[in-house]
Formats: structure tokens, C-alpha cells, sequence
């Protein structure tokens, strides 16, 4: 009986302690260092962004984290219906996944690897390449935690997956209704916040369409695709292109922070962008919209260029790249009265320093000249040869209906002084690249080589 007892004594005894010892844990640990494993992902759209962050020791205590996206003084920022509205977290390795309290994420005491998963959205739409920063950062807890180190930012693009046409900013086939239809981004070149909201909406700034479609209904030549560009540090201008060589097909460029902003005054210091204006309120853009028309309606193959004759067999007219010119062409007696001279032809001779690229670019910032300027001073012996050209495109046929009608319809103006006109489609180290040659302007603007310094 007493053996019984004592056997009975020690069994008690040893649960006893055993129980008593597991109790509690012994761990105590209220401080680490914290870090991310990147700073910078990339997904397509429709996967998820995942992002890792590390305890350098394990804590004896939960530890509430912050995690929000931001998309502050980001140009090609996310929207929000392109992500989801929730956060999930995993503290095993992605086995398992919690959904977030809102901006709230808990890394589980003892561990040190917490996942952080956010989701993106296949649209299918047509978008940039969307960008936002993932913050992550450290709460206060009751506990007292010491929590050294950081998480940086992580700058995650999400790129987007349909398919994408060439283009130098955003690309729209132009129907003969008049109606726009985008086609295509630059993913790679210059933008702006007011951009992207374009590219968003996937539709062409309606002042601008309206512009456009008056001046193909006034000038009866077709422009089938836009390339709408939006650099607001730039010296790009614009370009158009007879994509089809036996027909008017007409592609055309503009740079439409010309449109929205004021390149005439200093560049804002907390914006890095030139002020912003209401639409052409300084009559650069209208200018410069004028002046692609006039490459227009001096290279169409309507009325001035005959496609069907080669260089060799072009020698009663003048021959350009596009063609050869028609004996009645503007550009065929522009060319003979201002080219094809022995006659010294009095100063200014041209009517801006952008007009000296060549003479094509000669013919259209003259016909710019002549359709935005209020008033056409006649052209007598001695006159300058800027005026005498301004004449010449008054006194072709074809072209002087053109003024009135154009200035009727169309919201146009000559710039105030021509300093800001003589740098478009200028790059930062000084090249001149004619209107004519979108290949190189393409080029220069995946390059960056627009930006004006």
C-alpha cells in the first residue's frame, strides 16, 4: 500500500512539473530589424504582386503593418479598378493566405518571412504600362516593440497585354465619319498625367478632333491616322506621312502639350512642366497644326504630286522623295521662283529659322505664315523674301481659298513672337528633324531626344 501510494506520489509529481515547465513559453523577443527583398517588379496584368519582407530574429509578438498603394507624381500611376481592393498576407510561405483588414497586414510572431499579395485586373482595354509605389511601413503596438530598419518603396509596373500598334504617342485610326479610334501607345516615350487620362479614356481630346476633321472637310485630303504625342518638356512638334504611294492615305503627329501648355514662359519649379493654358490660348498649336497641313496640301497626291513618274523621267518639274511635281504644283513654282534662281533674294529670306531645313519645310511654314497672320502685306520690287513667299501661297489658286476658309472654322493663330515656334522637332543636342521624316522622329522620341534643355 505505501509502495502504491509512493508510485502514485511520483507520477503526480512529474505531470506536475512537466505541465507547470510547458505552460508558458520562455521566448521573449521584442525587437528586430526589418527589410524588403526589392525595390523594384514587374507582372503582367492579371497576375498577382507579390512582395516579400524579412525579420532579421523572430518576435515573441505580433507585429501590424501599413501597406498602401500610392501613385502621388506618378505619370503612368494604376488606376484603381485595375487592381484589386484588398490586400492578402501569408506568414507560412504562401501556403496559406489571409485577407488583409484593410491597409492592415500582421506579421505572426514568431516567424520572419511575411508575403504580401495585392492582385491585378485583365481589362482587356488598351493601356500604358501603370506604375505605383507599394509603401509598407511599421505600426505601434501596446507591446512596446523595437523595430529597426525599413521596408523601401517597391516601384511595380504592371504591364499591359493587348496587342499594341507602333506608334510614337497614342495612335488612332480615323474613320471617314470623322470618328477616332486608338490603335496603339508609346510605351516607352515621354507622357504626362493628362495623357495617360487620354490614353484612359481611349479617345482623342474632342478640341482636337473637331480642329482635325474641319481642316479634311476644307481641304478635302484624308488623314486616316492621328498620332496623338504629349511630351510637356519638348521640342517635338509634329510630322505627317503618306503611309500609301499611289493614294492619299495621310498619317499625322502633334504634340499636344503644345495644345495645354505655355512654352513661351519658364518652366514650373514644384511641377517641372511649363505652365498649363486653356486649348492653343497662345496660338502655338494651331500654328503648328496649320503647318502640317500645309505639307499637306503642297505634297498631296490629288492635286500636286504625280506618283506614276520617276525621278529619271521627272525633268520639265521639280522631284522630291514623294514624288514628282505637277508643272501647276504650289511647290513646283516655289520651287522655280525661289530655288531654281540665279537672283539674290533680299533678307529675311525665309520666314523662320525652321523654314531653312529644306524646302518643303520653306513651303509649309509659309503657308502657316499666310493663313494665321491677321493681315498680307503685298509683296513689291525689294521685298524680302519671306514676304514674297507668304505672296506666292496667296496667289496659287489652290491655296488661297484655303486662308479664309481655314480661319473661319478652325481655332488658329500666329505665336505672339516666333522664339517659340523655331524649336519644334529640334532635340536637346540641337538636330533639326524635318516633319517629313517620322522614322527619326519615332526614333528620337523612344530615345528621349526631345527634351529641351
Amino acid at each position: 500500500m505505501n509502495i502504491l501510494k509512493s508510485y502514485t506520489f511520483i507520477v503526480s509529481l512529474f505531470l506536475f512539473l512537466f505541465f507547470s515547465c510547458s505552460k508558458d513559453d520562455p521566448f521573449v523577443n521584442l525587437s528586430s530589424t526589418i527589410s524588403g527583398e526589392t525595390t523594384l517588379l514587374g507582372v503582367t496584368e492579371g497576375q498577382a504582386v507579390i512582395v516579400n519582407v524579412n525579420l532579421n530574429k523572430e518576435l515573441s509578438e505580433d507585429l501590424p503593418l501599413k501597406v498602401t498603394v500610392d501613385t502621388e507624381g506618378v505619370e503612368k500611376y494604376i488606376n484603381e479598378e485595375d487592381y484589386d481592393n484588398y490586400f492578402e498576407y501569408s506568414n507560412d510561405q504562401g501556403q496559406n493566405w489571409e485577407r488583409a483588414n484593410g491597409s492592415r497586414v500582421v506579421f505572426a510572431k514568431r516567424t520572419v518571412n511575411l508575403k504580401i499579395r495585392l492582385g491585378t485586373k485583365d481589362d482587356g482595354r488598351l493601356e500604358m504600362h501603370e506604375e505605383f509605389n507599394l509603401k509598407v511601413e511599421p505600426q505601434p503596438t501596446a507591446k512596446n516593440l523595437t523595430i529597426g530598419g525599413s521596408v523601401p518603396s517597391v516601384k511595380v509596373t504592371v504591364q499591359d497585354n493587348e496587342p499594341n500598334e507602333e506608334s510614337g504617342g497614342a495612335l488612332f485610326e480615323r474613320d471617314d465619319q470623322g470618328n477616332f479610334k486608338m490603335l496603339g501607345i508609346c510605351r516607352e516615350c515621354s507622357t504626362s498625367r493628362k495623357f495617360k487620362e487620354m490614353v484612359d479614356t481611349g479617345h482623342l481630346d474632342p478640341k482636337v478632333a473637331k480642329d482635325i476633321n474641319t481642316l479634311v472637310s476644307v481641304t478635302k485630303i484624308p488623314i486616316k491616322n492621328f498620332d496623338a504625342a504629349f511630351d510637356p518638356v519638348s521640342g517635338l512638334g509634329g510630322y505627317v506621312n503618306n503611309a500609301n504611294p499611289t493614294q492619299d492615305h495621310w498619317d499625322m503627329s502633334l504634340n499636344l502639350a503644345f495644345a495645354y501648355h505655355d512654352f513661351t514662359k519658364d518652366i514650373d519649379i514644384n511641377t517641372g512642366l511649363y505652365p498649363e493654358i486653356a486649348y492653343n490660348a497662345n496660338g502655338i498649336f494651331g500654328y503648328i497644326l496649320t503647318h502640317e497641313f500645309g505639307h499637306i496640301m503642297t505634297l498631296n497626291l490629288k492635286d500636286e504630286i504625280d506618283h506614276t513618274i520617276d525621278e529619271e523621267s521627272c525633268t520639265n518639274t521639280f522631284y522630291i522623295t514623294e514624288g514628282c511635281t505637277r508643272p501647276d504644283a504650289a511647290l513646283n513654282l516655289f520651287h522655280k521662283a525661289f530655288y531654281d534662281t540665279d537672283e539674290i533674294i533680299p533678307e529675311p529670306t525665309h520666314v523662320s529659322d525652321y523654314a531653312k531645313t529644306n524646302i518643303a519645310e520653306d513651303i509649309a511654314e509659309s503657308f502657316a505664315h499666310y493663313v494665321t497672320q491677321d493681315k498680307i502685306n503685298p509683296a513689291v520690287a525689294g521685298s524680302s523674301g519671306a514676304l514674297r513667299k507668304i505672296n506666292a501661297m496667296k496667289d496659287h489658286p489652290r491655296l488661297t481659298q484655303l486662308r479664309e476658309a481655314i480661319r473661319g472654322k478652325v481655332n488658329i493663330d500666329l505665336p505672339s513672337t516666333q522664339s517659340e515656334i523655331l524649336e519644334f522637332n529640334r532635340t536637346y543636342n540641337g538636330q533639326r528633324i524635318s516633319c517629313l521624316n517620322h522614322e527619326a522622329i519615332h526614333k528620337a522620341q523612344k530615345e528621349g531626344k526631345f527634351k529641351l534643355k
